[in-house]
């Protein structure tokens, strides 16, 4: 869904909205099982304590920011500096990269 909405124009495409709705659904429906059931593969019980719940909430956000990051940069860098394609990698994390910067 994420890769065809740019193409497709996100949500006028029906497509991208049957994903949309799918996944909510879907994720509707696990929310539910898990809550219902004595033995839960997956106890969201545990999200009812607020300390764990602020710890997984901030996690959450922090590793978004962080691949986030990692994904925007090298399109920062590539489009707006004009740093050859494989100049990025280097850049952005030059112990890892084979290529000299």
């Amino acid at each position: 869904m994420l890769e065809e909405g740019q193409r497709k124009d996100w949500f006028d495409s029906s497509f991208i909205v049957t994903l949309a709705v799918a996944s909510g659904l879907g994720l509707a429906l696990f929310v539910w099982r898990e809550l219902a059931t004595d033995r839960p593969a997956v106890d969201l019980r545990i999200l009812k304590s607020a300390s764990f719940s602020s710890a997984t909430a901030l996690g959450g956000v922090l590793g978004m920011g962080l691949y986030g990051s990692l994904f925007l940069l090298p399109l920062f860098m590539q489009n707006l500096l004009g740093i050859p394609r494989r100049r990025p990698a280097s850049r952005s994390c030059p112990a890892a990269s084979p290529w000299p910067s």
